[in-house]
């Protein structure tokens, strides 16, 4: 497993509201044993004992991804400090569902992960993850970006022979077959990557309400009538951030054509959304069954299969996380 595998397994689940970046240090943090030298409490102090505390939120950013790579010098010095019962600590301190969570992420990567102590599981998962890296072991620490030489761009794919199969998770091009990155389903628990659209539609329950009081983080207080259409506009999120990552990873130019896609459904929606509603949770209704006839200039609208309903529905939500849609209207 490596390390961006690793991250991108424990932020849904241990986010707690940081960006990825600072995500990034947070799991260095926790594998390192505490400072107790006078030297190390200095370096404490300036924010420096951790090796990669003063990078680059970029460069954090690339090793979430897992296109660029803790440097050795740097994972030589957290394997010193290691301290892998603080790590253990950290993940059991987490309540038991959210264990529960995380052990069955691991086992889609790691056969024998053991869930009988999931804190010391992944804390050994982490260490390992942590040698392989210093001994450059192609397993753990082969960056994605040395496989992007067998990228090709969508523009230069004849989409009259793409298909996407939901039953085997491949895209189809001609005799040969890409096998899709496992689907990601919606934790119990919101990420921290979650919390725009979520509010926006909790604003918009709220809008609908007039005055009752409605708790993003405590769900318990959401009305029954908007229960199920909390967890289904999630769904269609995740489908929408699943197809994002998927096309970046196999296609070259996948991350501009997704952009494509985004832009074109705006334009496609921009006026639905724009009409007066009698609520904000008519506006988000409204805009949602228009996005479902969209249609985009984008390779990807010609892939056979591969951008559902839900796809389109959750791109509206990534629009309210750019800031593009809201579905309160101040002047409403």
């Amino acid at each position: 497993m490596t390390f961006s595998t690793f991250a991108n397994i424990l932020y849904p689940h241990c986010g707690e509201g940081n960006i990825k970046s600072e995500f990034v240090k947070l799991l260095i943090d926790k594998i390192m044993e505490k400072p107790i030298t006078e030297e190390e409490l200095e370096k404490s102090f300036n924010d420096n004992y951790n090796p990669i505390a003063s990078l680059a939120p970029n460069t954090l950013n690339r090793i979430y991804r897992g296109t660029d790579l803790i440097s050795k010098k740097n994972i030589s010095i957290i394997r010193g400090q290691l301290d892998k019962s603080i790590f253990s600590t950290y993940i059991n301190e987490k309540p038991l569902d959210v264990q529960f969570e995380i052990a069955e992420s691991m086992k889609n990567h790691i056969d024998d992960f053991k869930d009988d102590d999931i804190g010391e599981s992944c804390a050994e998962v982490f260490s390992k993850i942590l040698k392989d890296m210093h001994d450059e072991s192609t397993l753990s620490s082969k960056p994605m970006t040395k496989t992007k030489i067998n990228k090709k761009p969508l523009a230069e794919v004849p989409t009259s022979t793409v298909h996407y199969n939901p039953c085997d998770n491949k895209i189809h091009i001609g005799e040969k077959a890409i096998c899709l990155p496992k689907e990601l389903i919606p934790s119990v628990h919101i990420t921290p990557e979650e919390d725009i659209y979520t509010n926006a539609l909790v604003d918009a329950y709220c809008d609908t309400k007039k005055g009752n009081l409605i708790k993003k983080y405590d769900l318990t207080t959401l009305p029954k009538e908007y229960e199920h259409d909390f967890k289904e506009q999630r769904k269609n999120y995740f489908s929408a951030d699943y197809i994002q990552r998927s096309v970046r990873e196999i296609f070259a130019d996948g991350e501009n054509q997704f952009d494509i896609l985004k832009n074109d459904t705006y334009d496609y929606i921009s006026d639905t959304h724009e009409l007066d509603y009698k609520n904000a949770y008519a506006r988000l209704k409204a805009v949602l069954i228009k996005s479902v006839d969209s249609y985009s200039t984008s390779v990807l609208s010609s892939m056979h299969n591969l951008i559902s309903p839900k796809t389109k529905k959750g791109i509206c939500h990534m629009l309210v996380n750019d800031r593009r849609l809201t579905w309160v209207m101040d002047d409403e």
